[in-house]
Protein backbone atom coordinates (compact mmCIF):
# COMPACT_ATOMS: atom_id res chain seq x y z
CA UNK A 1 0.00 0.00 0.00
CA UNK A 2 1.40 3.43 -0.86
CA UNK A 3 1.67 6.39 1.46
CA UNK A 4 -1.57 7.85 0.15
CA UNK A 5 -3.39 4.64 1.06
CA UNK A 6 -2.06 4.68 4.61
CA UNK A 7 -3.13 8.28 5.00
CA UNK A 8 -6.67 7.44 3.82
CA UNK A 9 -6.94 4.54 6.30
CA UNK A 10 -5.79 6.72 9.18
CA UNK A 11 -8.32 9.37 8.18
CA UNK A 12 -11.17 6.80 8.06
CA UNK A 13 -10.19 5.50 11.51
CA UNK A 14 -10.22 9.00 12.97
CA UNK A 15 -13.65 9.66 11.48
CA UNK A 16 -15.06 6.47 13.05
CA UNK A 17 -13.47 7.20 16.42
CA UNK A 18 -14.90 10.70 16.42
CA UNK A 19 -18.41 9.23 16.63
CA UNK A 20 -17.49 7.32 19.80
CA UNK A 21 -18.64 3.80 18.85
CA UNK A 22 -17.31 1.35 16.30
CA UNK A 23 -19.32 -1.84 15.46
CA UNK A 24 -17.28 -4.86 14.43
CA UNK A 25 -18.91 -7.96 12.93
CA UNK A 26 -17.14 -11.27 13.36
CA UNK A 27 -17.70 -14.88 14.33
CA UNK A 28 -21.47 -14.36 14.27
CA UNK A 29 -21.37 -11.76 17.06
CA UNK A 30 -22.05 -8.06 16.94
CA UNK A 31 -19.20 -6.51 18.96
CA UNK A 32 -19.59 -2.96 20.18
CA UNK A 33 -16.43 -1.07 21.17
CA UNK A 34 -16.61 2.35 22.76
CA UNK A 35 -13.64 4.37 21.55
CA UNK A 36 -13.60 6.82 24.47
CA UNK A 37 -13.34 4.22 27.23
CA UNK A 38 -12.14 1.13 25.40
CA UNK A 39 -15.06 -0.97 26.66
CA UNK A 40 -16.25 -3.76 24.40
CA UNK A 41 -19.58 -5.62 24.69
CA UNK A 42 -19.61 -9.06 23.15
CA UNK A 43 -23.05 -8.11 21.81
CA UNK A 44 -25.52 -5.33 22.39
CA UNK A 45 -28.67 -7.37 21.66
CA UNK A 46 -30.21 -10.76 22.38
CA UNK A 47 -33.21 -12.29 20.61
CA UNK A 48 -34.72 -15.24 22.50
CA UNK A 49 -37.03 -16.11 19.59
CA UNK A 50 -40.37 -17.75 20.39
CA UNK A 51 -40.89 -18.46 24.08
CA UNK A 52 -43.82 -19.45 26.26
CA UNK A 53 -45.81 -16.75 28.01
CA UNK A 54 -44.96 -16.43 31.73
CA UNK A 55 -41.55 -18.06 31.19
CA UNK A 56 -38.75 -15.61 32.12
CA UNK A 57 -35.79 -15.32 29.78
CA UNK A 58 -32.32 -14.15 30.73
CA UNK A 59 -29.05 -13.35 29.00
CA UNK A 60 -25.59 -12.35 30.14
CA UNK A 61 -23.86 -9.56 28.26
CA UNK A 62 -20.05 -9.63 28.67
CA UNK A 63 -17.97 -6.44 28.85
CA UNK A 64 -14.20 -6.32 28.19
CA UNK A 65 -12.08 -3.33 29.06
CA UNK A 66 -9.31 -2.80 26.49
CA UNK A 67 -8.11 0.38 28.22
CA UNK A 68 -5.15 0.56 30.60
CA UNK A 69 -7.27 1.98 33.41
CA UNK A 70 -10.40 0.89 35.26
CA UNK A 71 -13.81 2.07 34.05
CA UNK A 72 -16.58 2.73 36.56
CA UNK A 73 -20.20 1.97 35.69
CA UNK A 74 -22.24 4.65 37.41
CA UNK A 75 -25.86 3.83 36.56
CA UNK A 76 -27.96 1.05 35.00
CA UNK A 77 -31.58 1.67 34.00
CA UNK A 78 -34.20 -0.39 32.16
CA UNK A 79 -37.01 0.57 29.80
CA UNK A 80 -39.78 -1.01 31.91
CA UNK A 81 -40.48 -2.82 35.16
CA UNK A 82 -40.58 -6.14 33.27
CA UNK A 83 -36.83 -6.15 32.63
CA UNK A 84 -34.08 -6.16 35.26
CA UNK A 85 -30.32 -5.79 34.87
CA UNK A 86 -27.55 -6.51 37.36
CA UNK A 87 -23.80 -5.96 36.78
CA UNK A 88 -21.34 -8.45 38.24
CA UNK A 89 -19.27 -5.43 39.31
CA UNK A 90 -19.58 -1.70 38.81
CA UNK A 91 -15.83 -1.49 38.17
CA UNK A 92 -14.53 -2.98 34.93
CA UNK A 93 -10.80 -3.50 35.59
CA UNK A 94 -8.20 -2.50 33.04
CA UNK A 95 -7.71 -5.42 30.67
CA UNK A 96 -10.41 -7.35 32.50
CA UNK A 97 -14.03 -8.39 32.11
CA UNK A 98 -17.40 -7.79 33.72
CA UNK A 99 -20.91 -8.91 32.88
CA UNK A 100 -24.47 -7.63 32.96
CA UNK A 101 -27.22 -10.17 33.64
CA UNK A 102 -30.50 -9.13 32.02
CA UNK A 103 -33.82 -10.84 32.77
CA UNK A 104 -37.08 -10.31 30.90
CA UNK A 105 -40.27 -11.48 32.61
CA UNK A 106 -43.25 -10.25 30.61
CA UNK A 107 -46.69 -11.84 30.91
CA UNK A 108 -48.15 -11.06 27.51
CA UNK A 109 -48.75 -12.55 24.09
CA UNK A 110 -46.91 -11.08 21.13
CA UNK A 111 -43.56 -9.45 20.48
CA UNK A 112 -41.61 -7.77 23.26
CA UNK A 113 -38.49 -5.59 23.04
CA UNK A 114 -36.88 -3.96 26.08
CA UNK A 115 -33.71 -1.90 26.54
CA UNK A 116 -31.04 -1.59 29.21
CA UNK A 117 -29.09 1.68 29.40
CA UNK A 118 -25.67 1.78 31.09
CA UNK A 119 -23.88 5.00 32.04
CA UNK A 120 -20.22 5.15 33.11
CA UNK A 121 -18.25 7.72 35.05
CA UNK A 122 -17.01 9.43 31.87
CA UNK A 123 -20.57 10.17 30.77
CA UNK A 124 -20.52 7.52 28.06
CA UNK A 125 -23.78 5.67 27.41
CA UNK A 126 -24.29 2.08 26.28
CA UNK A 127 -27.60 0.49 25.29
CA UNK A 128 -28.42 -3.22 25.31
CA UNK A 129 -31.58 -4.80 23.88
CA UNK A 130 -33.37 -8.03 24.76
CA UNK A 131 -36.42 -9.23 22.85
CA UNK A 132 -38.68 -12.24 22.40
CA UNK A 133 -41.88 -13.36 20.73
CA UNK A 134 -44.24 -14.62 23.42
CA UNK A 135 -46.73 -17.38 22.70
CA UNK A 136 -48.93 -19.07 25.29
CA UNK A 137 -48.35 -22.63 26.36
CA UNK A 138 -51.35 -24.68 25.24
CA UNK A 139 -51.92 -28.35 26.11
CA UNK A 140 -54.78 -30.65 25.14
CA UNK A 141 -55.29 -33.96 26.95
CA UNK A 142 -58.02 -36.57 26.63
CA UNK A 143 -59.57 -38.65 29.40
CA UNK A 144 -59.48 -41.52 28.78
CA UNK A 145 -56.48 -41.19 26.43
CA UNK A 146 -57.73 -44.10 24.29
CA UNK A 147 -61.10 -45.80 24.01
CA UNK A 148 -62.63 -49.15 23.17
CA UNK A 149 -66.05 -48.98 21.59
CA UNK A 150 -68.49 -51.86 21.16
CA UNK A 151 -70.10 -52.26 17.78
CA UNK A 152 -73.32 -50.48 18.71
CA UNK A 153 -72.40 -48.12 21.52
CA UNK A 154 -70.95 -44.63 22.03
CA UNK A 155 -68.25 -43.54 24.46
CA UNK A 156 -67.88 -40.10 26.04
CA UNK A 157 -64.39 -38.59 26.18
CA UNK A 158 -63.48 -35.43 28.07
CA UNK A 159 -60.77 -33.19 26.63
CA UNK A 160 -59.05 -30.63 28.83
CA UNK A 161 -57.65 -27.62 26.99
CA UNK A 162 -55.11 -25.84 29.21
CA UNK A 163 -53.34 -22.57 28.50
CA UNK A 164 -51.10 -20.10 30.29
CA UNK A 165 -53.44 -17.31 29.14
CA UNK A 166 -57.25 -17.16 29.44
CA UNK A 167 -59.00 -19.32 26.84
CA UNK A 168 -61.67 -17.57 24.76
CA UNK A 169 -65.15 -18.81 25.63
CA UNK A 170 -65.80 -19.42 21.93
CA UNK A 171 -63.15 -21.81 20.67
CA UNK A 172 -63.46 -23.56 17.33
CA UNK A 173 -62.80 -27.28 17.50
CA UNK A 174 -62.27 -29.57 14.51
CA UNK A 175 -62.40 -33.36 14.48
CA UNK A 176 -61.42 -35.93 11.87
CA UNK A 177 -60.55 -39.61 11.81
CA UNK A 178 -57.81 -41.33 9.87
CA UNK A 179 -59.90 -44.12 8.36
CA UNK A 180 -63.39 -42.59 8.66
CA UNK A 181 -64.58 -45.61 10.65
CA UNK A 182 -65.37 -43.52 13.72
CA UNK A 183 -67.93 -40.80 14.20
CA UNK A 184 -67.49 -38.01 16.73
CA UNK A 185 -69.64 -35.16 17.92
CA UNK A 186 -69.10 -32.28 20.30
CA UNK A 187 -71.14 -32.16 23.47
CA UNK A 188 -71.01 -30.01 26.57
CA UNK A 189 -68.41 -27.38 27.33
CA UNK A 190 -67.14 -26.64 30.84
CA UNK A 191 -65.33 -23.37 31.69
CA UNK A 192 -63.33 -24.19 34.79
CA UNK A 193 -60.98 -21.22 35.28
CA UNK A 194 -57.50 -21.98 36.63
CA UNK A 195 -56.43 -25.45 37.69
CA UNK A 196 -53.99 -26.46 40.44
CA UNK A 197 -51.03 -25.84 38.11
CA UNK A 198 -52.14 -22.25 37.56
CA UNK A 199 -53.18 -22.83 33.95
CA UNK A 200 -56.52 -21.74 32.54
CA UNK A 201 -58.67 -24.72 31.65
CA UNK A 202 -61.73 -25.44 29.56
CA UNK A 203 -63.13 -28.96 29.22
CA UNK A 204 -65.00 -30.35 26.24
CA UNK A 205 -67.08 -33.50 26.11
CA UNK A 206 -67.20 -35.40 22.83
CA UNK A 207 -69.00 -38.61 21.91
CA UNK A 208 -67.27 -41.30 19.88
CA UNK A 209 -69.01 -44.12 18.05
CA UNK A 210 -68.84 -46.04 14.81
CA UNK A 211 -69.52 -44.26 11.55
CA UNK A 212 -72.96 -45.41 10.40
CA UNK A 213 -71.76 -45.63 6.81
CA UNK A 214 -69.25 -48.28 7.82
CA UNK A 215 -71.07 -50.04 10.66
CA UNK A 216 -72.50 -52.82 8.49
CA UNK A 217 -69.03 -53.70 7.25
CA UNK A 218 -68.03 -54.70 10.77
CA UNK A 219 -71.28 -56.02 12.21
CA UNK A 220 -70.33 -59.68 11.74
CA UNK A 221 -67.80 -59.75 14.54
CA UNK A 222 -64.81 -58.05 12.92
CA UNK A 223 -62.55 -55.82 14.99
CA UNK A 224 -61.15 -52.56 13.65
CA UNK A 225 -59.33 -49.46 14.84
CA UNK A 226 -59.11 -45.79 13.99
CA UNK A 227 -57.59 -42.60 15.38
CA UNK A 228 -59.50 -39.43 16.13
CA UNK A 229 -57.69 -36.09 15.99
CA UNK A 230 -59.26 -33.16 17.84
CA UNK A 231 -57.65 -29.82 16.96
CA UNK A 232 -58.35 -26.46 18.59
CA UNK A 233 -58.12 -23.07 16.92
CA UNK A 234 -55.48 -21.78 19.32
CA UNK A 235 -52.14 -20.08 18.86
CA UNK A 236 -50.04 -22.13 18.98
CA UNK A 237 -52.28 -24.88 17.60
CA UNK A 238 -53.25 -27.52 20.14
CA UNK A 239 -54.45 -30.97 19.25
CA UNK A 240 -54.94 -34.37 20.83
CA UNK A 241 -55.07 -37.78 19.15
CA UNK A 242 -57.28 -40.51 20.56
CA UNK A 243 -56.73 -44.13 19.43
CA UNK A 244 -60.03 -45.98 19.03
CA UNK A 245 -60.50 -49.75 19.08
CA UNK A 246 -63.80 -51.12 17.85
CA UNK A 247 -64.58 -54.39 19.56
CA UNK A 248 -66.07 -57.36 17.81
CA UNK A 249 -69.84 -57.32 17.84
CA UNK A 250 -71.38 -59.16 20.79
CA UNK A 251 -74.41 -59.99 18.66
CA UNK A 252 -74.43 -61.08 15.03
CA UNK A 253 -77.24 -62.08 12.74
CA UNK A 254 -77.63 -64.39 9.78
CA UNK A 255 -78.71 -64.52 7.07
CA UNK A 256 -78.65 -60.92 5.88
CA UNK A 257 -81.54 -61.43 3.42
CA UNK A 258 -84.52 -63.76 2.85
CA UNK A 259 -85.97 -64.54 -0.59
CA UNK A 260 -89.56 -65.84 -0.87
CA UNK A 261 -91.05 -67.18 -4.10
CA UNK A 262 -93.83 -64.99 -5.43
CA UNK A 263 -96.87 -66.77 -6.87
CA UNK A 264 -100.27 -68.25 -6.03
CA UNK A 265 -99.22 -70.44 -3.09
CA UNK A 266 -98.08 -69.53 0.42
CA UNK A 267 -94.37 -70.25 0.77
CA UNK A 268 -92.91 -71.87 3.91
CA UNK A 269 -91.50 -69.87 6.81
CA UNK A 270 -87.84 -68.92 6.95
CA UNK A 271 -85.62 -68.32 9.98
CA UNK A 272 -83.32 -65.44 10.93
CA UNK A 273 -80.97 -66.24 13.81
CA UNK A 274 -79.32 -63.71 16.13
CA UNK A 275 -76.22 -65.20 17.76
CA UNK A 276 -74.72 -64.23 21.11
CA UNK A 277 -71.45 -65.14 22.79
CA UNK A 278 -73.20 -65.75 26.12
CA UNK A 279 -76.94 -65.28 26.79
CA UNK A 280 -79.63 -65.22 24.16
CA UNK A 281 -81.27 -61.89 23.26
CA UNK A 282 -85.02 -61.46 23.58
CA UNK A 283 -87.36 -60.45 20.80
CA UNK A 284 -88.94 -56.98 21.23
CA UNK A 285 -90.56 -55.82 18.00
CA UNK A 286 -90.03 -54.96 14.37
CA UNK A 287 -89.46 -51.43 13.24
CA UNK A 288 -91.73 -51.85 10.23
CA UNK A 289 -93.99 -54.53 8.78
CA UNK A 290 -94.81 -56.31 5.51
CA UNK A 291 -98.56 -57.01 4.96
CA UNK A 292 -98.12 -60.62 3.84
CA UNK A 293 -95.47 -61.56 6.41
CA UNK A 294 -95.72 -62.40 10.13
CA UNK A 295 -92.51 -61.89 12.15
CA UNK A 296 -92.39 -63.54 15.59
CA UNK A 297 -89.96 -65.68 17.60
CA UNK A 298 -89.78 -69.24 16.35
CA UNK A 299 -91.59 -71.87 18.42
CA UNK A 300 -88.43 -73.94 18.75
CA UNK A 301 -85.32 -72.23 20.12
CA UNK A 302 -82.62 -74.86 19.67
CA UNK A 303 -79.62 -73.09 21.26
CA UNK A 304 -79.51 -71.25 24.61
CA UNK A 305 -77.33 -68.43 23.25
CA UNK A 306 -79.35 -67.77 20.10
CA UNK A 307 -82.68 -66.20 19.19
CA UNK A 308 -84.48 -67.72 16.20
CA UNK A 309 -87.03 -65.42 14.54
CA UNK A 310 -89.59 -66.89 12.15
CA UNK A 311 -90.64 -64.97 9.03
CA UNK A 312 -93.93 -66.70 8.16
CA UNK A 313 -95.94 -65.69 5.09
CA UNK A 314 -99.68 -65.43 5.88
CA UNK A 315 -100.68 -65.28 2.22
CA UNK A 316 -99.10 -65.72 -1.17
CA UNK A 317 -96.82 -62.75 -1.85
CA UNK A 318 -96.85 -60.91 -5.12
CA UNK A 319 -93.57 -59.88 -6.76
CA UNK A 320 -91.80 -57.41 -4.51
CA UNK A 321 -88.44 -55.70 -4.67
CA UNK A 322 -86.19 -55.33 -1.64
CA UNK A 323 -87.82 -54.30 1.61
CA UNK A 324 -85.66 -53.73 4.67
CA UNK A 325 -87.14 -54.87 7.97
CA UNK A 326 -85.67 -53.73 11.27
CA UNK A 327 -85.78 -56.27 14.09
CA UNK A 328 -85.38 -54.95 17.64
CA UNK A 329 -84.03 -57.27 20.35
CA UNK A 330 -83.11 -56.83 24.00
CA UNK A 331 -79.64 -57.72 25.22
CA UNK A 332 -78.05 -56.96 28.59
CA UNK A 333 -80.53 -54.21 29.33
CA UNK A 334 -80.17 -52.49 25.96
CA UNK A 335 -82.19 -52.50 22.77
CA UNK A 336 -80.35 -53.40 19.60
CA UNK A 337 -81.46 -53.32 16.03
CA UNK A 338 -80.73 -55.67 13.11
CA UNK A 339 -81.75 -55.10 9.52
CA UNK A 340 -82.69 -57.88 7.12
CA UNK A 341 -83.58 -57.63 3.43
CA UNK A 342 -86.83 -59.28 2.28
CA UNK A 343 -87.51 -60.14 -1.38
CA UNK A 344 -90.44 -61.83 -3.18
CA UNK A 345 -89.37 -63.07 -6.60
CA UNK A 346 -91.24 -65.13 -9.18
CA UNK A 347 -89.93 -68.72 -9.44
CA UNK A 348 -86.97 -69.09 -11.77
CA UNK A 349 -85.62 -65.55 -11.24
Amino acid sequence: MNAGGHSSLRLLTLVLLSFGIVSLAGCGRRKVVHAKTGLEFDSDQFDAGVVETNVPISHQFVIHNYDNQDVQLSKITTSSRFVTAQASTMTVPAGGDASVDVKLDLQKVGDASENVTILDSTGSTYQLNIRASYQPKVIATATPPQVSVAADEHVTVRIALQSTVPIPRIMRMGMHTELNLASAGGGRTFHLGRNSAGMYETDYEITIGRNDRHSTDYSAGAESSDELTVAFDTKPRAEVRIPISFLAAELTSSPSKLIFPAGDSIPPAQIMTIHSSDVAPTFQRTGNSIPWLKIVPAENQPNPNELAIAFTPIRAPGPAKKTIVSVMVGYKGKSRSFNIEIYAWPPGQ
